[in-house]
């Protein structure tokens, strides 16, 4: 079976693939195309970031028997996601290059720091706090992965 870490993993790496199309779309004045990858990265980015607050943190927390720590830096952090892709979506509308570009790569920085920290430290505790439960969260995870971000699982 695929492990929590691996299928959030996968999951911010087609997240993350998406950000780069609207880099690419941005660079290339390609307006719609960029509308339509913000679109898909913005849906998917926020079901991952829901799964994780609706589901997973609080599977860990109650594991744990602690609500605040590491799940209270990672919803801090994802308010953080949320308005900078808020701004992205706000230059690609304006069709303003520049900020758009800015907002991209600020998005860029924040999501490699915040993964890198979800999968080095956060999922593999996750699977250990969660023991026998964590099988059940990633076959939930998966099944809607498959739906949000095709392609994303094999």
């Amino acid at each position: 079976m695929t492990t929590l870490t691996e299928i959030m993993s996968d999951h911010h790496a087609w997240c993350d693939a998406r950000i780069h199309e609207i880099a690419s779309d941005v660079d290339r004045s390609a307006w719609a195309d960029a509308r339509t990858h913000a679109s898909m990265a913005r849906h998917a980015l926020e079901w991952h970031i829901g799964a994780e607050e609706t589901t997973l943190f609080p599977a860990f927390e109650t594991a744990t028997g602690n609500p605040r720590g590491p799940t209270e830096v990672m919803r801090h952090e994802h308010e953080r996601i949320r308005a900078l892709f808020a701004a992205c979506d706000a230059a690609i509308e304006q069709r303003r290059a520049p900020a758009a570009t800015e907002a991209i790569a600020r998005l860029k920085e924040l999501l490699n720091q915040h993964n890198l920290k979800e999968e080095r430290i956060l999922y593999p505790w996750c699977e250990q706090a969660l023991g026998e439960r964590v099988d059940s969260v990633v076959t939930e995870l998966e099944a809607r992965i498959r739906e949000v971000s095709p392609g994303t699982i094999d």
